[in-house]
């Protein structure tokens, strides 16, 4: 159950609750007034209950627990019981349909997922969009506002871009912010959100960072960056490049997220935002070392 796992652990237990709940009072029912023939057909609430929390699975193991509680309620002295066969044929259906029910359920929630993905994600690195990025920025500097924390924006931008992709192509191009993209990841925190501002242009909001901090992770980020392969051509099949970092830090450098994303950029030599698509919006950057990199 992959898409089930990622949910918190609440909601598994309210899922689990109400499974619990619903199958408890129907078996209620049953101990209650002796008639197992009237219902047992409620079970199927449990069934459909587990097939939109836990999809298949849910449906499959809760439709067996109520078979089995249906079999042992079924030799119980003086109770009304159906024709073995009714009851087979009737768990089996509430079966398949738990499972039908728990396949669309699935499905939807994929589509839902993907469509919010599309969303906030940039479509070829993964990485989130500008416009949510800038959204990200303030919320952060209202969280660190009320809990009375720091926090550091960085800016990574990749050294001659246009140039790279002048010589190797769009293609090459895209696999190289596409593998950029997998560095920035793996070099920050799991925590920090890595957002795609321009065509070269990359973000990362650092919660709870102080400039002290950032100034180590811009130095890993610009030696990760710089020891990596990318892809090139035939006749220089590995190609290197050079990232400069920039950061800016709240409260000490702005109090507010406009500012802040100005005094990165002000920082990168970028005053005014650029647009992505923009032929002129790469910023042309020259090689960059750890010496570069702004305090």
């Amino acid at each position: 159950m992959p898409d089930t796992e990622r949910q918190p652990i609440g909601l598994h237990l309210a899922w689990l609750l109400a499974v619990a709940i619903a199958g408890s009072f129907v078996t209620a029912m049953i101990l209650a007034t002796g008639d197992l023939t009237t219902y047992w057909p409620l079970y199927i609430i449990p069934i459909v209950i587990a097939s939109l929390g836990y999809y298949v699975p849910g449906a499959i193991v809760t439709a067996a627990l109520s078979s089995a509680i249906v079999v042992l309620l079924s030799y119980g002295a003086g109770y009304d019981t159906p024709p073995t066969s009714a009851l087979v044929l009737g768990m089996a259906a509430y079966a398949i349909s738990g499972m039908v029910i728990g396949v669309q359920t699935q499905r939807y929630r994929r589509q839902r997922e993907r469509l919010e993905q599309d969303a906030t994600r940039d479509p070829l690195t993964g990485a989130c969009r500008a416009d949510y990025f800038d959204a990200r920025i303030h919320e952060e500097v209202r969280r660190s506002s009320r809990y009375n924390q720091n926090f550091t924006l960085s800016l990574v931008g990749v050294s001659e871009f246009d140039e790279f992709q002048r010589l190797y192509g769009r293609v090459k191009g895209d696999l190289l912010l596409e593998r950029l993209t997998e560095v920035l990841h793996l070099t920050v925190r799991s925590t920090d959100i890595v957002g795609r501002l321009d065509s070269a242009l990359f973000a990362v909001i650092m919660p709870s960072t102080t400039a002290e901090e950032a100034q180590a992770v811009a130095e890993r980020v610009v030696s990760a960056i710089g020891a990596t392969e990318f892809e090139g051509d035939a006749l220089e099949p590995v190609v290197h490049c050079n990232a400069q970092v920039v950061s800016a830090t709240y409260p000490d450098d702005a109090a507010e997220a406009d500012a802040l994303m100005a005094a990165a950029r002000d920082r990168l030599g970028l005053s005014e935002p650029r647009s992505e698509g923009d032929p002129g919006a790469e910023p042309r950057l020259g090689a960059s070392n750890l010496a570069d990199i702004p305090s």
